[in-house]
């Protein structure tokens, strides 16, 4: 039995679809684990500053892989604090 060929265009174009307001909270929620599982962190230690600058960072990282939806109506990314 012949192996199949491989669609090369399919493989390039199968990207995991995500929620920007998804990925900004799961952001959140992973600052707010850090600073609740270390002792040398106070809680508040990362700003929304460094949620958007790890959410940018990610999507540099995994352009090739991820389309992002823009669901986030407020220019502030819903202004929610961590």
């Amino acid at each position: 039995m012949k192996n199949k060929p491989i669609n090369f265009l399919n493989v390039m174009n199968d990207k995991k679809i995500l929620k920007k307001s998804e990925l900004l909270e799961q952001i959140r929620d992973d600052f707010r684990a850090m600073e609740n599982g270390q002792n040398d962190l106070d809680p508040g230690f990362f700003s929304e500053e460094d949620v958007m600058s790890l959410y940018e960072f990610l999507l540099m990282r995994h352009c090739g892989e991820w389309d992002v939806v823009d669901d986030v109506e407020d220019e502030n990314e819903g202004g929610q604090g961590l």
